[in-house]
């Protein structure tokens, strides 16, 4: 089991995942060219993230501490990128620094593939790899100095490493799954083994947590033993089940989680060292990278120009002009049109925003702010929808299906200002869902879309 565990490590990617102030990670984009790096909300009742960047290739390392992420970019010439992140709770948005791109950090004196980027708090400690040998260098103040080289087997390769609170340590293992923990003293310069892991699972995982230092050892398919590092020696602490070989332990805001991906979607479980118990795992949900003011602004504005055009267009309807033999849509017909034209917005808001059912279900029943961009994602699809359909026969996909037409309320034909006041309006009420129960209020059952346009839907009799 322990050999079959190590070659499943082996193949393919895990996720990589750093913790600091929040927790960043890297995912695939849609169009699988690239990959972004997102960041993680610090709120835990909130498990929303944003994209921070997008990169062209997998980078060879990430790590953090605090509000500064190191990221290690492929190449054959070690180099080291920086950002920092912080969080402005007044208008519920990470602030990056720089606003863009990365800051470029001299380049560590070393040669080769970069392995591993340990996170201290006064610089990153960087391990690079030439031809089975490893070397190891230290940013501190802006300049960088060699320490001593890792004393590590050739056939053992660096598994995590996280800060110490003497230096740094490094989880090592082999093919056969045979660990081993190691310690740097920067005081000293001094690297030492630890421990040795054999035989009680496969070790994955090594992360700085306010209880100590954890190591993570994968047990079978679906089980991880969590123990802590405490008088040189592994003491067990927690078993936790439903966690495969790819999920990854990270410590973030001193609270200690499970990362995973899950159909290509990432998840969240939280771990209460404390009192042994884990809590499930939980979907995470991507918003817009832009503050919450701004979004808020943002509806504001389309509300107060949405308002514009029903007052300043809309006119007491005393008759309709139906032309002969046509008869007004049902209801019925009409939410099914409007149904089938959502799905284009539906389809653009689950690539882009995290749709899904429960959070489109929870926005109708009480909208929140983090639900926002989903919405108007939504709403901003269908109404340009409507827009490149409509002024062509009135028709829009779903209405074609349900056989039934737009026209103008006095009998005319069909003109652009008629369909552009009508979907600018549309895309508003699918912000605000609770304003569609207007339609009611109206004798032909008329909704606020089709009197800001003053049209109407309309049937063959």
């Amino acid at each position: 089991m322990i050999a079959a565990l190590a070659l499943a490590l082996s193949v393919g990617s895990t996720p990589a995942v750093a913790g600091g102030d929040a927790i960043w990670f890297l995912m695939s984009s849609e169009d699988e060219a690239a990959h972004v790096l997102c960041l993680q909300r610090p709120d835990p009742d909130a498990l929303s993230y944003r994209v921070a960047r997008r990169l062209t290739e997998d980078p060879q390392a990430i790590a953090t501490h605090g509000a500064s992420l190191w990221l290690a970019p492929a190449g054959r010439v070690p180099s080291l990128l920086v950002v920092s992140a912080s969080w402005d709770a007044s208008l519920g948005h990470w602030l990056l620094q720089p606003k863009g791109g990365f800051t470029r950090l001299p380049s560590p004196p070393l040669e080769g593939r970069v392995v591993e980027v340990v996170p201290l708090a006064k610089g990153p400690l960087v391990l690079a790899e030439r031809e089975g040998e490893v070397a190891a260098a230290r940013l501190e103040q802006g300049q960088w100095s060699h320490v001593a080289s890792p004393p590590w087997p050739v056939e053992q390769a660096v598994v995590a490493a996280a800060a110490s609170p003497k230096g740094a340590a490094v989880l090592t293992s082999d093919r056969l799954a045979v660990g081993r923990l190691w310690m740097w003293d920067a005081q000293a310069d001094l690297w030492s083994p630890i421990v040795d892991i054999s035989g009680t699972g496969v070790p994955v995982d090594l992360v700085s947590a306010p209880e100590g230092l954890l190591v993570g050892l994968q047990m079978d398919m679906e089980g991880r033993s969590i123990v802590l590092l405490q008088d040189g020696q592994l003491r067990p602490w927690m078993t936790v089940q439903d966690v495969d070989a790819k999920a990854r332990l990270v410590c973030a805001g001193g609270d200690v989680f499970l990362f995973r991906f899950k159909n290509r979607k990432p998840e969240l479980r939280s771990l209460n060292l404390a009192g042994g118990q884990s809590g499930s795992w939980e979907p995470m949900i991507a918003v817009w990278p832009m503050s919450n003011t701004l979004l808020v602004n943002l509806l504001l504005v389309a509300l107060v120009v949405t308002t514009v055009l029903l007052f300043g267009a809309m006119q007491p309807v005393n008759d309709l002009a139906i032309p002969s033999g046509w008869a007004l849509a049902s209801l019925g017909q009409r939410t099914a049109a409007c149904a089938i034209d959502l799905l284009p917005g539906l389809v653009v808001g689950w690539c882009t925003t995290g749709l899904s059912f429960p959070s489109l279900t929870a926005w109708c029943g009480m909208p929140s702010i983090q639900f926002l961009p989903m919405m108007m994602t939504i709403g901003g699809v269908t109404a340009l929808w409507g827009l490149c359909w409509e002024p062509w026969g009135g028709r829009t996909p779903g209405k074609w299906i349900m056989r039934i037409t737009v026209m103008p309320l006095d009998g005319r034909a069909l003109r652009w200002h008629h369909v552009l006041r009508r979907n600018l309006v549309k895309g508003v009420l699918l912000v605000v869902p609770p304003l569609l129960a207007w339609s009611f209020l109206t004798p032909w059952i008329l909704g606020l879309d089709n009197l800001a346009g003053r049209t109407m839907v309309c049937r063959r009799a």
